[in-house]
């Protein structure tokens, strides 16, 4: 390989790596998700639904 074309390389190299670079750095974009819990779902499980009917 000649050593102008290792220069152009290493030039394509270096541009590529400086822009993959800035684009890591820039602010992710956000996202908001909206998921509806029903009343039902926020009650805390009762102490009865823990015993193993088989043990007993």
């Amino acid at each position: 390989m000649t050593r102008g074309a290792r220069i152009v390389l290493g030039m394509i190299l270096l541009i590529l790596s400086c822009a993959l670079l800035i684009w890591s750095l820039l602010p992710a974009r956000r996202e908001t998700r909206t998921q509806p819990i029903s009343p039902a779902e926020l009650q805390l499980p009762t102490p009865s639904s823990f015993v193993i009917s088989s043990i007993l």
